[in-house]
């Protein structure tokens, strides 16, 4: 028997939500919703807070497919950029990092997280992540070959990209030149013209 998607039990009206206005203390717009609407709950709007909720995936067998790039998006550590190794979470906000990276920041720099600055007390305020290592691998079963091909992707751009500069520059310089031609030919045209057309400073003979 196929299960009915679970329905939001409230209603909501227009009398209602001028009802909640009336009752909230301090009105301010929300600043998140598309709409003028009053914040009736912290960083929620209307939508947030009556919307209905997703049936849930009971089949088994449904999958979902993300791309490489998608996933590495969260599994990217935001100080060296490279996958993370050796997770790393900040208690206090939950952020993940290498755990090398981390601890050099917080060493040298800083007590904060580099990703939101929220004050970090000391080391002791760092977990490791197993769960999330175990995550990685299983992306990523042959890490160090995959940073291998992303390394030659970025080398083959690179190369692209100054050999475009390279030819952006040699351009830029023979249209310099050409005009600095051009307007040196113009000025020995014109000094001809010039000495052609001046009367001669020879006198006549008495």
């Amino acid at each position: 028997m196929e299960q009915s998607p679970p329905q939001n039990p409230y209603t909501f009206t227009r009398e209602d939500y001028d009802n909640l206005v009336a009752r909230t203390p301090n009105c301010q717009i929300s600043k998140r919703s598309k709409y003028e609407e009053i914040e009736l709950v912290d960083d929620c709007t209307l939508f947030d807070i009556y919307r209905q909720p997703r049936a849930p995936v009971t089949d088994p067998n449904a999958t979902k497919t993300l791309s490489i790039r998608q996933l590495n998006a969260d599994l990217t550590c935001p100080i060296c950029l490279g996958i993370i190794k050796e997770t790393m979470v900040v208690m206090e906000c939950l952020h993940r990092f290498c755990g090398e990276c981390i601890s050099t920041a917080i060493r040298q720099s800083k007590r904060e997280c580099p990703s939101c600055r929220i004050h970090i007390p000391s080391k002791r305020s760092l977990r490791p992540d197993a769960n999330f290592d175990a995550l990685i691998r299983k992306i990523h079963p042959n890490l160090a070959e995959f940073e291998r091909n992303e390394d030659q992707i970025i080398e083959q751009l690179n190369r692209t990209r100054h050999f475009h500069n390279a030819y952006t520059e040699s351009t830029r310089k023979g249209v310099l030149s050409q005009a600095a031609t051009r307007r040196n030919g113009r000025k020995k045209t014109e000094g001809a013209t010039s000495a052609s057309s001046s009367p001669s400073n020879t006198s006549s003979p008495p």
